[in-house]
């Protein structure tokens, strides 16, 4: 089951729609394009009853998904990596998406990811009463 899911809004005359959708089903991230769903239409991951169009994006994993704000690129993390996909580069790889119906394009997708370390450093509350009691002794 997706332990994920996250959409693009758009803005249209009934409200807000989905300009796109992504999902983390199976610690993999798909991408659903929101022209090839219909409003209560449920996404699907699985071979042979897949979400129409469906593309899975992440090449080892991922968690923590979200689009910018005009819903252009895609994120997500994998341990320490940040990783990233223009949503326009998957045009490049739409023949491969649909005929690939057991892992929806990922051997194209996987050229098109961007990624890059994010090294997160900070002292722990322990570290900061230590050393502030050692300033009051002083």
């Amino acid at each position: 089951t997706s332990s994920e899911l996250v959409v693009a809004p758009v803005a249209s005359k009934k409200g807000y729609t989905a300009e796109n959708v992504a999902f983390v089903d199976f610690f993999h991230v798909y991408f659903a394009p929101g022209d090839a769903l219909n409003e209560g239409d449920e996404v699907w991951s699985r071979p042979g009853n897949a979400t129409n169009g469906l593309a899975r994006v992440s090449l080892d994993g991922g968690h923590d998904v979200t689009f910018t704000r005009d819903g252009k690129k895609i994120f997500w993390f994998l341990g320490p990596y940040l990783h990233s996909l223009e949503i326009s580069k998957l045009k490049k790889c739409s023949s491969a998406i649909d005929e690939d119906p057991v892992n929806f394009g990922i051997s194209c997708v996987k050229n098109q990811l961007r990624y890059q370390e994010v090294v997160v450093e900070h002292s722990t509350d322990i570290a900061r009463l230590k050393r502030d009691a050692d300033n009051r002794e002083q």
